[in-house]
């Protein structure tokens, strides 16, 4: 499922909670990759979910990478490009997500966007007025030090920020 446009998501998602066996009292925002970390991210969240009755909110953000840009230029000029590697990984992440998320009692849907990550995730969550987010931790750990999505989303959070290893 991909972003609505405008709008109150949040009461756009309540009410389709409504429709639910159980009602929701939140949500919680996880990032998801398929990532060894961001599997731990959303075994946690799920469990979080299960705890606070909240409406699981899976989402994968596409980053926007030179070569991303560069593809995409070159098909609005009618250049050869090479396969779309981003969409293809979307689809792989969107049917593990389904996988492990089959059979679940949670409320749960999965997002798609692309852009900045820390920033994607924290903008949905803003959105929906999430209680949390949830993220799996950098396995790069110089990168890590510096620029990583868990490291930012804690520098200046606005909401709980969970940070699995």
């Amino acid at each position: 499922m991909t972003r609505p446009p405008g709008g109150d998501l949040a009461a756009q998602w309540k009410q389709i909670c409504k429709d639910c066996s159980r009602i929701t009292d939140g949500f919680v925002v996880v990032g998801f990759d398929g990532s060894p970390a961001s599997r731990g991210a959303l075994a946690f969240a799920a469990g979080w979910g299960r705890r606070n009755a909240a409406w699981l909110v899976i989402v994968y953000v596409e980053q926007m990478t030179v070569q991303y840009v560069a593809e995409a230029v070159c098909a609005a000029t009618a250049v050869p490009a090479m396969q779309c590697q981003p969409q293809a990984l979307s689809a792989e992440v969107a049917a593990e997500v389904a996988q492990v998320m089959t059979g679940s009692p949670l409320p749960w849907t999965y997002v798609t966007t692309s852009g900045d990550v820390a920033s994607e995730l924290e903008c949905l969550a803003d959105r929906l007025r999430a209680d949390a987010i949830i993220v799996g931790g950098s396995a790069r750990r110089a990168r890590a030090m510096r620029t990583s999505v868990s490291r930012r989303l804690v520098a200046s959070p606005h909401r709980i920020v969970v940070v699995v290893p």
